[in-house]
């Protein structure tokens, strides 16, 4: 049996944006709804990635407040695909939102360690770490743009935090990527949890395609050179360049499709 996917047809994915742009005026019509701002926005969706199922509805019914819905869908069995885990970690599926007080849509990602396996604080964290969402099957033309994205680290308590606001790699057209140096801070690991964003324009709801998370880990001598997008036949169609590949490793995520996908 292949790992879960979610279908979601390009119509689907169009009316629903319509119904939630009506919602949110009878929502604004009917109360006083609180401002939102980029900012208030992005906080709370880089907090959907490693949420348990209470939480994540607790986030989503404020996300609601702002208008910004999640886009869900049937999920489905993929035969062809599936998800390559290291056993260390834990991958959240990409969640898509439409933000119907701005007309555009995000797309989240991240993950956990599950373990310690990462080292204590005397060993050698490696070069930074990578993550993101690799987009494949996409049978239309690209014709959206990245708005904004953002990305942070942090560990098992969340007290520590490494971020950032650029992406390094990906144009968003087959995907985006972090990469983010995981270190050590009065001895906890900021690299136990990732969380990453990226913030499309209104015409990311003709996009069609298959969105996968990945987690590229160095340690010890290995260094993430660079990772490309767009490559068929490789999961996430992603291809990464790592000296001393030996010393790291990559897992994926269960898929999502975002549009039309046969």
């Amino acid at each position: 049996m292949g790992n879960p996917s979610v279908y979601l047809s390009a119509t689907d994915k169009l009316t629903f944006a319509k119904e939630m742009d009506e919602l949110y005026a009878k929502q604004s019509l009917l109360r006083s709804s609180p401002t939102p701002t980029r900012e208030i926005v992005d906080a709370l969706l880089l907090q959907v990635p490693n949420a348990t199922p209470e939480e994540k509805a607790a986030i989503n019914a404020e996300l609601e407040t702002y208008g910004v819905y999640e886009f869900e869908a049937p999920v489905i069995e993929s035969a062809s695909t599936c998800a390559t885990d290291s056993g260390d970690v834990a991958l959240d599926t990409p969640t898509i939102y439409y933000e119907a007080w701005s007309t555009y849509w995000s797309v989240t990602c991240g993950g956990h360690w599950k373990n310690n396996e990462y080292g204590d604080s005397a060993g050698n964290v490696g070069g930074a770490d990578g993550f993101g969402v690799g987009y494949t099957n996409s049978s239309n033309k690209y014709s959206s743009k990245v708005m904004s994205a953002s990305a942070y680290m942090t560990d098992v308590n969340s007290n520590y935090r490494a971020s950032t606001s650029n992406r390094s790699d990906g144009d968003g057209s087959k995907g985006f990527g972090f990469r983010i140096q995981d270190h050590w801070k009065s001895g906890y690991y900021v690299g136990h949890k990732w969380s990453g964003l990226c913030t499309y324009d209104r015409w990311f709801g003709n996009y069609n395609g298959v969105a996968t998370a990945y987690y590229i880990h160095t340690y010890d001598s290995a260094s993430l050179e660079s990772v490309s997008f767009g490559f068929d036949g490789k999961t996430a169609g992603i291809s990464a360049t790592i000296t001393n590949s030996v010393k790291s490793f990559t897992a994926f995520s269960a898929d999502k499709s975002f549009g039309v996908y046969p």
